[in-house]
């Protein structure tokens, strides 16, 4: 069951989670992380990536509301909220 799950997930992950910059985030290869935000940009894959995009904006943020659904039981269950 999906609350089940959500009760173990690691409070320090949700964290992270909530505060997530994925243009700021490492890949195994860099090459990996250039084409995921030159994909989220909608610019060429092979270019060098913007510091800063509108598109990294809105991606965070639904992130960002992911991990803020998932962790929600548990912070008001453990009365963090």
């Amino acid at each position: 069951v999906r609350s089940d799950r959500e009760k173990s997930f690691p409070l320090e992950v949700l964290r992270a989670g909530l505060t997530l910059e994925l243009e700021k985030a490492q890949a195994s290869m860099e090459e990996d992380r250039r084409h995921i935000l030159n994909c989220i940009a909608g610019r060429p894959l092979d270019a060098e990536p913007l510091a800063e995009d509108p598109s990294y904006h809105r991606v965070n943020q639904t992130l960002r509301g992911i991990f803020a659904v998932a962790g929600w039981r548990q912070a008001v269950e453990r009365d963090i909220v």
